[in-house]
């Protein structure tokens, strides 16, 4: 930890990385961003017990739905909560 960085100044340079699409902003929980390094469509798998997140592919081209007819889509995502392999013990 750097005691002179304030929350601010890291909030503020995250904030500046993703208006440079340097990083994407994750909105998996109500109170609580995460950032992901990956700008690329895929998915994300949250373990309700470990909190680990896990990245998977998908094809969000193959998403679609006649119910969305005529709307502009600007983003997709997808999250996944479960139990992990990890703790399930699979």
């Amino acid at each position: 930890m750097i005691p002179t960085l304030s929350k601010t100044t890291v909030y503020n340079t995250l904030s500046l990385f993703v208006d440079a699409k340097i990083l994407r902003e994750l909105g998996i929980e109500e109170n609580t961003q995460r950032y992901d390094r990956i700008l690329t469509d895929h998915g994300h798998f949250k373990c309700s017990r470990c909190d680990e997140i896990y990245d998977f592919a998908v094809d969000v081209g193959k998403l679609q739905s006649e119910e969305l007819k005529g709307f502009q889509t600007k983003e997709i995502n997808i999250y996944i909560k479960g139990l992990c392999p990890k703790c399930t013990g699979a």
